[in-house]
């Protein structure tokens, strides 16, 4: 029964965030799935945090309508602000599936992107085997969405934490599902953050 109200309520929610998306703010996604079903809740999340945060530079491990969310905040943010300087970076570890998001993508809006196939590499930190992300670009991040594939034999992402003290002061952090993920992010990343998110959305550690 209370699995039963949970779902009922996600769904409610998940409405909510494509009325908001769709209709108020007027963002462009395709109403079927092109490649999946949509998540309406972890998109609003995304959007909500690009439009209060205002970053410069995002980065988002792992494709698909999420990359549709960062270019078109991008290209508002930059149309608002007057600035030209904005940019995302999508690291994608599928080659087929990276050139299929930035055909979908169109090039209007990949003008503020840098597509990056990556891969898979492991270390140990803190006493656990994690995995990063290979051609992780040297650059300050504002905003990092981690939704990436995990490794098959090791599901805990260090991508934020190992960059976690080169980047700046408003460097936030979004976690989609990963839950190995996010208990070691909780942990083991040394800045202070608020952390909110998991019934709804993913977590996000917004920095204090």
């Amino acid at each position: 029964m209370l699995n039963n109200l949970k779902n009922f309520i996600r769904l409610l929610y998940s409405s909510y965030c494509k009325i908001m998306l769709i209709y108020f703010y007027k963002v462009e996604l395709p109403i079927q799935d092109a490649f999946f079903p949509h998540d309406y809740a972890d998109l609003y999340n995304l959007w909500k945090l690009m439009m209060i945060r205002n970053p410069t530079i995002t980065l988002e491990a792992g494709s698909g309508y999420s990359t549709l969310i960062f270019a078109q905040a991008h290209s508002r943010l930059n149309v608002k602000n007057n600035d030209a300087k904005k940019v995302h970076y999508c690291l994608e570890q599928n080659e087929k599936y990276l050139k299929m998001i930035k055909d979908y993508v169109g090039d209007k809006l990949s003008k503020n992107i840098i597509f990056i196939k990556t891969d898979l590499s492991t270390i140990d930190i803190a006493g656990e085997k994690v995995s990063i992300l290979d051609n992780f670009p040297n650059i300050a991040i504002n905003l990092f969405y981690e939704d990436r594939t995990d490794h098959p034999k090791y599901p805990i992402a260090g991508d934020a934490f190992i960059n976690e003290l080169q980047m700046p002061d408003d460097f936030a952090i979004c976690v989609d599902g990963m839950r190995s993920t996010v208990s070691f992010y909780k942990k083991n990343l040394k800045r202070r953050y608020k952390i909110s998110g998991r019934f709804f959305h993913g977590i996000n550690f917004i920095p204090l």
